[in-house]
């Protein structure tokens, strides 16, 4: 039995240029679906994913603890911006 990904080659092509079409390109989640011949839900998990995926990696490489809280006693970044 193989282990490894469960995503085979078409599903990481699909979403390679669903990402490109989507982030760089920046054409509207259904345009990107119509082409892929999926859902615009389908495009937007994709598309999730990958966000995530890079954002676990960014923390992890750089050991940042995620949600990273404000130090006891300083003010929370909302506070400071006056964004509440």
């Amino acid at each position: 039995m193989n282990q490894g990904s469960r995503r085979g080659r078409i599903p990481r092509v699909r979403s390679g240029i669903a990402e490109r079409l989507a982030k760089e390109l920046r054409m509207p989640l259904t345009e990107v679906a119509k082409l892929s011949a999926v859902s615009t839900s389908a495009i937007s998990k994709i598309l999730n994913r990958i966000t995530q995926e890079s954002n676990e990696s960014f923390n992890s490489v750089n050991n940042v603890p995620s949600p990273c809280p404000s130090p006891p006693g300083m003010p929370t970044l909302t506070e400071r911006c006056n964004l509440s």
